[in-house]
């Protein structure tokens, strides 16, 4: 995106020419409230956060960097913990400091509001990191300060999050509520009913998305971007405690217990024919390899676009037998042939340009199956099947193992077999697919 900043100095300027500059030379005035921070922190960054320096003001700052570095830049901490004790340091890619998670620095830097470009009144506070020669590392490795855990009034209270903004903050106890809000961002909501959006600007989660799950606990630094707040986690230790309970678990494994290779991907419909509504009538066929039964309550589906969906019903798959996901769910479901064991949900998507799809452990991100399918594949009313030879997930990976499927599913126009194995493929080699 376009960075826009309020008020530059003229070395700033000549350092990011491609940036839109504007003749407001005071901080946002949600930077100027009265300091509540108990004992006062007194540091540069939070008089920077505070207003105590103007926009264009070259300030020098101490603090500890707060995860490692990326190319926009990073948040330094200040050591006190609470409001203003954090700040977005930028620095663009062209300067590569190589700072770390846990270093001590000083740093010069020129104030700034970034404005974003969604012409939007909020801005977020932030440095200007001119040259690398304005970054002296004091030490290194050294422990952070614990997080400020948010409550749902300091969550709706956009002034005192304002105070938050660059500093380490958690969530107790969040549930999922929204899993899909574009850009790689979800929201949670607070056990009180507080919300707050959670962004991968440092590290995107990998673990599955689904709908009432919830963490112990979420830890990330508060950013402020496209006229909103978001928690910004940086690895996959600052989401604990993914729970999701759904229906019990009756079978002898659980999603929770699947590795890579427990279920194989053996039949996809991504365009049915012109009676069906497209998203509709799209299914996928699972196998169960194993000797054992296997529960499909909460399984993640991915699509190539990074959209998922999770199953919220417990679907048992009997040992080395056949299930049928549908798209959306059976209210919408209009393939009058045959019935899904499940559905997916609204997310995820067969496209007809071909892609991909893979099956996750919810709790971890554990890839359990992956394959893409070609645009061939998505010829109106045929399914891009894996020959019946094969049922493994190491098999399916090589796309000489699958074809057309021309077997007419019933009276429909589609041609298939879904739940049923599938046919051998007459003619090995088909362009297309791949799976891992």
């Amino acid at each position: 995106m376009v960075r826009t900043l309020l008020g530059m100095s003229a070395l700033t300027l000549l350092m990011a020419a491609a940036c839109s500059g504007g003749d407001d030379t005071a901080v946002d005035s949600a930077d100027t409230d009265t300091d509540t921070d108990t004992p006062p922190n007194d540091s540069d960054i939070a008089k920077v956060q505070r207003g105590e320096y103007a926009v264009d003001e070259v300030v020098t700052v101490t603090g500890l960097v707060a995860h490692d570095e990326i190319d926009a830049g990073f948040y330094l901490l200040d050591g006190h913990g609470g409001p203003h004790s954090g700040i977005w340091v930028y620095k663009g890619s062209e300067l590569a400091t190589g700072l770390s998670r846990g270093d001590e620095i000083t740093l010069t830097g020129t104030v700034a509001e970034y404005a974003g470009s969604t012409g939007g009144e909020g801005t977020l506070t932030e440095l200007i990191l001119g040259a690398v020669e304005d970054v002296t590392v004091v030490s290194s490795a050294n422990p952070l300060p614990e997080a400020s855990e948010l409550t749902a009034t300091e969550l709706g209270d956009p002034e005192v999050l304002e105070s938050y903004e660059g500093v380490l903050v958690a969530l107790v106890d969040p549930e999922i509520v929204e899993t899909e809000l574009g850009f790689g961002e979800w929201r949670v909501q607070t056990p009180d009913g507080g919300k707050l959006r959670i962004d991968d600007q440092l590290y995107g989660y990998t673990g599955g998305l689904v709908e009432e799950a919830t963490f112990d606990r979420i830890t990330g630094l508060l950013n402020f971007s496209y006229d909103d707040y978001k928690l910004e986690p940086r690895d996959a230790d600052d989401f604990v405690g993914y729970d999701f309970e759904g229906p019990e678990c009756t079978a002898d494994r659980c999603t929770a217990d699947l590795v890579e290779g427990d279920l194989v991907l053996t039949e996809v419909m991504a365009n049915p024919s012109i009676d069906c509504v497209d998203d509709t009538c799209e299914w996928l066929e699972l196998y169960n390899p194993s000797a054992g039964t296997v529960d499909l309550n909460g399984l993640v589906l991915e699509d190539g676009s990074g959209r998922q969906d999770a199953l919220r019903v417990s679907v048992v798959v009997q040992a080395r037998s056949y299930v049928v996901l549908g798209g959306r769910d059976a209210e919408t479901w209009s393939q009058p042939a045959f019935t899904p064991d499940a559905y997916w949900g609204d997310h995820f998507q067969l496209t007809n340009g071909g892609s991909s799809v893979e099956l996750l452990v919810p709790s971890t991100g554990v890839s359990v199956d992956a394959i893409s399918y070609p645009a061939a594949a998505a010829a109106g009313g045929y399914s891009w099947q894996l020959t019946s030879t094969v049922t493994d997930a190491t098999g399916n990976d090589d796309s000489d193992n699958w074809c057309i499927g021309t077997s007419r599913i019933g009276a429909s126009n589609d041609s298939g077999t879904p739940g049923q194995p599938n046919a051998e493929c007459a003619v090995e080699g088909d362009t297309g697919g791949t799976g891992r």
